[in-house]
């Protein structure tokens, strides 16, 4: 394939790896298509294109992708109207393991353009998430609300509901991450703070016990003396131990640069927010992983370096950061 301008890649846990790529082939606007290995990711045997308008008439790309071991492989991305200009959020799906894919592709609403700061090609406005049984989710921002499209069918079918419970007007909500356990729902998110009327980018979370269908009252994470003072931006959450979740974000309190701040779900309700300590450079594009049951992993973006800070205990208590890459690029991010 030509030069791509983004790739993501997924693995089904056992043997297939699957990249996801926007190149421009034929051109002159770029298509999707996605590579798949069935021996681990030593080589790369077929190849397809997934997004389905005229091949190079429309702009598509910062494809996500999501793969199981049972031969569901799923696609989501951006595609750019030329006519109307609009940035569309569109779906694909593989059943089996990415030879063939759907003739039409599926439009799940009009995305943002990088509306909140922070966003772009490394925090795209939208996350895909798959489990195995049929679940699907698609998360998205269209600049002022955020939505939740969740399919329990392996994504023949969608059902799309406003997940942000914001109704004041003027409101941005986005930057949303999402993790997935069973039936539990964690989200994670940036809304406008309400201290005094702040129009302040704050972050909020809130979790549903019943595969997205219903949510808890969203929970406003950051203490009330400093939500409309200063900036919280670009949260990640990841899921592990049955119940649990850890949410990480980047936070300019108390200054003078965005510093990593972790909140744990212990399974009933959120713990108190944890400040990993102060930054020279700005702390950003921040990565959640449970390792096991009770290590979790948290990756972030530095200026030349990317850290990981490491907790043995589920998110309770967390190790000194570690950093990993040479510092002689200009910004690097961690995945």
């Amino acid at each position: 394939l030509p030069v791509n301008s983004t790739t993501t890649v997924a693995t089904d846990g056992v043997d297939k790896v699957y990249t996801a790529i926007s190149a421009f082939d034929p051109g002159p606007h770029a298509d999707v298509f996605v590579a798949a290995s069935l021996d681990g990711g030593y080589s790369f045997t077929q190849v397809a294109r997934v997004s389905t308008s005229t091949p190079g008439d429309e702009a598509s790309y910062v494809p996500q992708i999501a793969a199981l071991a049972d031969g569901h492989v799923y696609v989501a991305y951006k595609e750019s109207d030329r006519t109307t200009g609009n940035q569309q959020l569109r779906f694909n799906r593989s059943t089996d393991s990415g030879a063939t894919w759907q003739s039409s592709d599926r439009l799940l609403g009009t995305v943002s353009s990088n509306s909140i700061i922070g966003q772009g090609v490394h925090h795209p406005e939208f996350q895909l998430t798959a489990l195995p049984g049929g679940k699907v989710y698609v998360l998205w921002s269209d600049g002022t609300d955020l939505f939740l499209s969740r399919s329990t069918d392996y994504g023949e079918s969608f059902v799309t509901d406003e997940v942000d419970q914001d109704d004041r007007s003027g409101r941005r909500n986005g930057q949303g991450s999402l993790c997935a356990q069973g039936d539990q729902v964690v989200l994670v998110f940036v809304s406008h703070s309400t201290f005094s009327g702040s129009r302040v980018p704050s972050i909020w979370g809130t979790v549903s016990a019943n595969g997205g269908e219903t949510w808890s009252t969203r929970e406003h994470f950051r203490p009330e003396a400093i939500r409309g003072l200063y900036w919280a931006l670009l949260p990640h959450v990841g899921c592990g131990d049955g119940d649990k979740a850890v949410a990480a974000w980047g936070d300019v309190w108390p200054g003078p640069a965005y510093r990593t701040y972790v909140k744990r779900f212990n399974g009933t309700t959120w713990e108190a927010d944890i400040d990993l300590g102060a930054a020279t450079y700005d702390h950003a594009y921040h990565e959640v992983t449970y390792a096991s049951s009770t290590a979790v992993l948290v990756a972030y973006a530095s200026y030349d370096y990317v850290y990981t800070v490491r907790s043995a205990d589920g998110g309770v208590n967390w190790l000194p950061a570690s950093a990993h890459s040479d510092g002689n690029a200009t910004i690097a991010y961690p995945h």
